[in-house]
């Protein structure tokens, strides 16, 4: 998990630019299950503030393989993630909430977390195929206890 690390000497530059490839590594370590594969190219930026905050921006495409949740047949999405965070540098380390994540001076940063919301926090909330494309089998095994 070393590619969501930001250490302490990047986090003292004015400004940085990294490209990093997701991959299922990162759904292992938030131990999920129903997602089968992951693939998301992102630009990640980070720019001074303030002496002591920092603002990251990711930026990307998600390829997300996961069952369907009309038919359960596997279904492939294809959306932007898009998002910020706060990184404040000060005497006492407080946990990532989502949006801010304050860390002592000479720590460095785990994006992981942000990174696996922002994907998830991103994805269509109702994940199926358009009717014609789902498996017809379960369509027709489903209609029978909707009518």
């Amino acid at each position: 998990m070393k590619r969501y690390i930001i250490d302490a000497q990047t986090l003292r530059q004015p400004s940085f630019e990294a490209d990093i490839e997701v991959g299922n590594e990162l759904l292992e370590a938030m131990d999920v299950a129903d997602i089968s594969m992951l693939k998301v190219e992102l630009q990640i930026a980070g720019q001074s503030v303030q002496s002591n905050k920092i603002e990251i921006h990711i930026k990307g495409n998600a390829t997300v393989t996961l069952p369907c949740d009309r038919c359960l047949d596997d279904l492939t999405l294809n959306y932007p993630v898009e998002e910020s965070m706060t990184v404040f540098i000060g005497s006492e380390a407080v946990p990532f909430d989502g949006y801010e994540q304050t860390v002592q001076t000479g720590d460095c940063v785990n994006l992981a977390q942000f990174i696996y919301d922002s994907i998830m926090v991103q994805m269509p909330i109702i994940k199926t195929h358009p009717i014609e494309e789902c498996n017809q089998e379960m369509v027709a095994r489903i209609s029978g206890f909707t009518e």
